[in-house]
């Protein structure tokens, strides 16, 4: 995944998401692995939208094996800018 439209760019918005996880369930047989990948790295949206990616793929009763943390232990959010993108 390299690049959403929604705001702030590059992320995905989660209806763009939850359509990925539907065709990934549609597409691919129960029990055989799909590897999705987020590279849209500016302003850690790859890490926001992989969280947001297997949340939304968990609800739909799909395995996931591997997601990075939504926040790194010690970081803070930095105040009034929305990101979820933190300082130390």
């Amino acid at each position: 995944m390299h690049e959403g439209r929604a705001r702030p760019w590059p992320r995905y918005g989660r209806a763009a998401l939850a359509t990925w996880v539907r065709r990934l369930a549609t597409t691919f047989p129960a029990g055989e692995p799909a590897f999705v990948y987020f590279n849209n790295d500016p302003g850690g949206a790859a890490i926001v939208d992989a969280v947001a990616f297997a949340a939304l793929a968990r609800r739909a009763g799909l395995p996931v094996t591997r997601t990075p943390p939504a926040r790194p232990a010690g970081v803070a959010e930095r105040a009034g800018d929305g990101s979820g993108q933190g300082i130390s």
